[in-house]
């Protein structure tokens, strides 16, 4: 997965996650099998419909922070942006790539709990395989 965009979306007025994302306009592959990660979060959400409150559209992303305010996760998104140029050898701009070989199923009991793994989901992109 190559990650190089830090966003953020809000959960209410008081509560905003900011996230790090695809480069680029995440509806092509772009080799990145963008495609690939959108079909095992259909089936997962599929799997565990009971956890589909959300309406807006998935966006394959690592969440990296919390902010209780748009101006704050803005600010923090900046920051993330302005440290990562400074590792990165592009001048436009930065990635980070890494190899994802399992998705963590996580739960929490209350709104502001803590969550925990409940589970794992292996993958093997190469093979088109993927088990439990």
């Amino acid at each position: 997965m190559r990650l190089g965009h830090a966003a953020h979306f809000q959960h209410s007025r008081d509560s905003a996650t900011v996230y790090l994302t695809a480069p680029g306009d995440t509806t092509k592959d772009d080799g990145l099998h963008m495609d690939r990660v959108k079909s095992l979060q259909k089936a997962l959400q599929q799997e565990f419909a009971e956890c589909d409150a959300d309406t807006r559209p998935y966006v394959p992303h690592l969440s990296i922070g919390q902010a209780k305010r748009a101006k704050h996760a803005q600010a923090l998104k900046a920051e993330v942006d302005e440290t990562m140029k400074q590792f990165s050898r592009a001048e436009a701009g930065w990635t980070l790539e890494w190899v994802v070989d399992r998705v963590a199923v996580i739960e929490r009991e209350g709104q502001h709990d803590p969550f925990r793994v409940v589970g794992e989901v292996f993958l093997d992109f190469e093979n088109d395989c993927i088990s439990t």
